[in-house]
């Protein structure tokens, strides 16, 4: 929830400042269902686009995992070590405005 939450603030912010209109900040949010859609709106406009590259293998993919797979089916893991990579990825997510 958290990388999905700073999504929404940098894809809305880009959007406002942009031009767009609140209900096609929305509009576009709510069209993009998976919270790889919406990383991909916050870092390239378009839910469509890939995030793979961005991700790579690391501490992102590692707390891109623990906000998509891990909301749903739960962690074994240190949760340390998960709260870590999730900040990772929302300070680099931020770092790419």
């Amino acid at each position: 929830m958290a990388l999905e939450s700073a999504a929404y603030e940098i894809y809305e912010a880009r959007m406002i400042s942009g031009g767009g209109s609140a209900q096609e900040v929305e509009d576009k949010w709510l069209g993009a269902t998976t919270v790889r859609q919406r990383l991909a709106l916050a870092l390239h406009g378009d839910k469509s686009a890939s995030v793979a590259k961005w991700l790579g293998t690391g501490q992102r993919l590692a707390g891109f995992n623990v906000c998509n797979r891990g909301v749903h089916v739960g962690s074994t893991a240190d949760h340390a070590d998960e709260v870590r990579a999730v900040r990772i990825a929302i300070k680099d997510l931020r770092a790419a405005k």
